[in-house]
């Protein structure tokens, strides 16, 4: 059961919410929000434990979220607040009425356990919160076994990244590194290295991507550096068949 009811938003807990969502807050303290209830529960099933748990009945729609706040009350403190304030430290019009703050488990680029054909894909500077979460349930769907982001732009545990990842960003392996890092990840692990470049002359579906694979994407704005292009040993692109040049990266 929910130790404290809060019903305002100048509420020392509720203050702290609204901080984490900046990224220097972030990563000060090291927590992140996750809210609602498949990304809480891919969260658990990973195993974070959430420090605190804010929840908001009257936006609950019996989709387990008593069981949820019963399994998370046994080792975090329970908020129950009320329909004002958790509007107010909620994103977006989605209010499944579960909001959680914990401390992800941080994953190391030579701690990814790959198995011995890996399919991993590469990410280089990405800018929008919203593209990383989607490419993260792409990946989860296609079964990679791990993402690499280059130089992002956005941190990797933005509360729009695990909200729009529909919390994949939690069963999905996801590390940071350098260029060069990665380059020598992928070359030590003998991973080759398909670059998706609307420049490229093979089309995808012609290509042999048998073998162990990573897959790099470029940014929203402009694409591939030459980093890859130069470190690739295939490129390959999707065929256009109207008047935009592109696709969302996400998409690809």
């Amino acid at each position: 059961m929910p130790s404290q009811s809060i019903t305002s938003v100048s509420n020392p807990h509720i203050k702290k919410v609204l901080q984490l969502r900046e990224r220097k807050a972030r990563y000060e303290c090291g927590l992140t929000i996750i809210e609602g209830v498949r990304e809480v529960s891919c969260a658990l099933a990973a195993g974070l434990k959430p420090q605190e748990l804010f929840v908001c009945p009257e936006f609950f729609h019996d989709r387990g979220e008593a069981g949820l706040v019963g399994k998370i009350g046994k080792s975090a403190t329970v908020f129950e607040v009320s329909k004002k304030v958790f509007e107010k430290i909620s994103y977006g019009e989605r209010h499944e009425g579960v909001l959680a703050v914990g401390q992800p488990q941080a994953v190391a680029l030579h701690g990814l356990k790959l198995s011995s054909v890996p399919f991993v894909v590469i990410v280089e500077s990405v800018e929008k919160p919203g593209n990383l979460g989607a490419i993260l349930r792409t990946c989860d769907a296609a079964g990679v076994e791990a993402l690499i982001l280059c130089d992002p732009a956005t941190d990797l545990y933005n509360p729009n990244i695990i909200r729009s990842s529909l919390g994949t960003i939690f069963s999905v392996p996801t590390v940071t590194a350098s260029l060069e890092e990665t380059k020598q990840f992928l070359n030590t692990n003998k991973i080759k290295i398909c670059a998706a470049a609307p420049q490229a002359v093979q089309v995808y579906t012609g290509a042999d991507l048998r073998g162990a694979l990573a897959i790099v994407l470029g940014s929203e704005q402009k694409g591939l550096t030459d980093f890859w292009l130069k470190n690739s040993s295939l490129q390959v692109k999707i065929p256009m068949r109207g008047k935009a040049d592109s696709l969302n990266v996400s998409n690809t």
